[in-house]
């Protein structure tokens, strides 16, 4: 954890053998049923993934953190063609309320709904002894044990999750073939609100500005 301290750039993940560790044993096959299956087997109806494909299928939603990823989104592509300035703004403007919404409700209901394994929950106690003895500090300069294990994490096993959703939500995950075709398919919308909502986290725990 030693360069595990806010303010770093990417929080150090790339040098913390801590990290990686902790990052690998999570995705481990062995913890499939009870961490990767309860948020990505899109059959659960309140599974994260299955949240997502409602979000693109049903309520032809756009999940983009700046104007730009917006405007190339599949769902809206040809649409804001005809768009003036204003027009663009107020839609994207619109799609972050939506986008909002998702965070606040669909994305965190099914988080916060997941019993970790008892491995992992006996190396988050592990980690946040080691964090106390360092004395870790927030964004806002006081000591803090509690960021550092939400990305710990967020970092660590939603992000990667999400970005080889391909496997932890298809058959190399002991889930449905059917999704692997879904993420990788470029015209229905779920690569780019997957990807939407991973820069967002990644922005968001490495304390950056959005657009």
């Amino acid at each position: 954890f030693s360069e595990g301290r806010v303010g770093q750039g990417t929080w150090g993940r790339d040098k913390s053998c801590a990290f990686h560790l902790f990052s690998w044993l999570a995705l481990h096959e062995i913890h499939y049923q009870k961490l990767v299956h309860p948020l990505m087997d899109s059959r659960r109806p309140n599974s994260l993934m299955a949240k997502l494909i409602h979000s693109c299928e049903v309520k032809y939603e756009v999940f983009a953190i700046s104007i730009e990823e917006y405007k190339k989104a599949p769902l809206c592509e040809e649409k804001v063609k005809d768009y003036d300035p204003k027009e663009l703004q107020a839609e994207y403007m619109l799609s972050l309320q939506r986008f909002e919404e998702f965070i606040m409700k669909d994305f965190l209901k099914p988080v916060k709904a997941l019993r970790l394994p008892i491995t992992i929950r006996k190396l988050f106690s592990y980690c946040r002894t080691a964090v106390e003895r360092r004395q870790f500090t927030d964004s806002e300069g006081k000591t803090s044990c509690c960021e550092p294990l939400l990305k710990l994490f967020v970092l660590g096993v939603l992000v990667p999750m999400l970005k080889d959703a391909k496997k932890y939500a298809g058959t190399a995950a002991y889930l449905w073939g059917e999704m692997e075709k879904k993420v990788e398919s470029k015209d229905n919308g779920l690569s780019t609100n997957i990807a939407g909502l991973v820069a967002f986290l990644e922005k968001t725990m490495n304390c950056s500005k959005f657009d």
